[in-house]
């Protein structure tokens, strides 16, 4: 199951996901780093990369306006491939 644009419930139900959320309101990711953010109207979590020059989240998935970031959390480590 990806995490993309998946609902804010059906993480907090899998025990095997990630949910660390960090408050936007306690700290920001680095400029440019890829994150998951939540989004708190539509209950969504996307991958996205915040500018702070300009002060807007941006994703390659999806493309709205991001006003409701409520929170974010790093993404996990890539799964170790063996041959």
């Amino acid at each position: 199951m990806s995490l993309i644009g998946c609902h804010y419930q059906d993480c907090r139900k899998r025990k095997d996901t990630m949910c660390n959320w960090i408050s936007v309101k306690d700290r920001l990711p680095a400029k440019h780093e890829r994150v998951l953010i939540y989004d708190s109207v539509c209950h969504n979590i996307y991958m996205a990369w915040r500018d702070d020059d300009l002060d807007v989240w941006f994703s390659e998935e999806y493309l709205p306006d991001f006003v409701n970031v409520t929170h974010w959390m790093p993404l996990p480590n890539p799964p170790e491939v063996t041959p």
